[in-house]
């Protein structure tokens, strides 16, 4: 695409949707792009929808649609996705600690659960020795059983 990954969030997406996240980076100032970004629940409602409406914001076609298709199509082994995992009639991202962004788009529907989270470290995104997020596991939480509620709850 002619730049970074940072600047094409940002200059293509970001400034469209109304998204704030800040990505991580290595100690030479890659992007971590496979992980790491912080923002908050609202911001990554706003990329769920964006996914849910097949990369249209408003009218505006963000992300292109045969990239919408092509990322979240089971992949040969029928199970993972470009980072995307399959659900029933839809399809998640799944972070440390049960941390869940779920899309249905035949609902237009976004479930979100995310977990207290703490910067360790000197609170910069810089990922060092003693830099890294601080999330905790809910107890007895399930996955399945939360977004099969949520569904349930909307049909």
């Amino acid at each position: 695409v002619g730049m970074d990954i940072a600047s094409y969030l940002e200059q293509k997406v970001s400034s469209v949707i109304g998204f704030q996240g800040e990505w991580w980076v290595d100690t030479k100032d890659h992007v971590l792009s496979y992980c790491c970004i912080d923002a908050i629940p609202l911001d990554f409602a706003r990329f769920g929808l964006l996914y849910a409406r097949n990369g249209d914001w408003n009218g505006t076609q963000v992300v292109n649609r045969e990239w919408i298709e092509t990322s979240t199509r089971p992949a040969s082994n029928g199970v993972y996705l470009y980072y995307w995992w399959p659900l029933n009639q839809g399809f998640g991202a799944f972070g440390l600690n049960s941390q869940i962004v779920a899309i249905y788009p035949e609902d237009d529907l976004v479930v979100l659960r995310f977990s207290q989270y703490t910067r360790v470290g000197d609170g910069s995104t810089k990922r060092l020795s003693g830099n890294y997020h601080l999330t905790y596991p809910p107890r007895g939480f399930d996955n399945a059983t939360f977004l099969n509620q949520m569904t349930d709850a909307v049909r």
